[in-house]
């Protein structure tokens, strides 16, 4: 539910989200497949904004492997969305990196990623990725980076912080906003 546990998310409504165009499929699957750059492209032109977000990797659970070692489970995730001329979100395509993948190597499939999505802006995590963000400001551009921090106790939903470098959006506020955008079906 909400903030005010007054507006419940329902089976229905993330079923209702989950309904594949046939755009964000051919898209989605881009990323496995051998699909042409020319046919890749033109859907990717239907939608007149694209953008990604990065939850970098942040330790995680540890687990006791056989030999003894222990192996933290934490994964960067990247998702990259098409903003529709209707104001539709749709989730192009999404990665999951492998606990074992360095940082920099991350970095580099994201950049590969988001170039052929013609990503024009990445929000990314500032709390964990202080390093891969800037690799990631390198790798795409400073002005196409965007690091964010939360917090719970702003009275604002975002702000510039000049000193981090970087915005600070409500917690609270985005997860309400987000789940209005999945009952009013404006993502999928």
């Amino acid at each position: 539910s909400d903030s005010l546990g007054s507006r419940w998310l329902t089976i229905e409504d993330l079923r209702a989200c989950c309904e594949p165009s046939s755009v964000k499929s051919n898209l989605y699957s881009s990323l496995t497949t051998k699909k042409s750059s020319e046919e890749l492209q033109k859907q990717v032109d239907t939608y007149p904004v694209i953008v990604a977000g990065v939850d970098w990797s942040g330790g995680g659970k540890g687990i006791k492997l056989s030999d003894g070692t222990i192996q933290l489970i934490s994964r960067t995730v990247l998702t990259i969305m098409g903003v529709s001329h209707t104001g539709v979100i749709d989730v192009l395509a999404t990665k999951i990196f492998t606990s074992g993948m360095t940082q920099p190597e991350a970095v580099r499939e994201i950049v590969r990623i988001c170039s052929i999505y013609r990503v024009g802006l990445v929000g990314a995590d500032a709390g964990e990725g202080a390093l891969g963000n800037g690799m990631l400001r390198e790798g795409l551009g400073v002005h196409r980076v965007m690091p964010f921090r939360y917090s719970g106790t702003m009275n604002a939903a975002s702000k510039w912080n000049s000193q981090a470098n970087s915005y600070v959006v409500h917690r609270t506020t985005m997860v309400d906003n987000f789940l209005m955008l999945i009952k009013r079906r404006k993502i999928r």
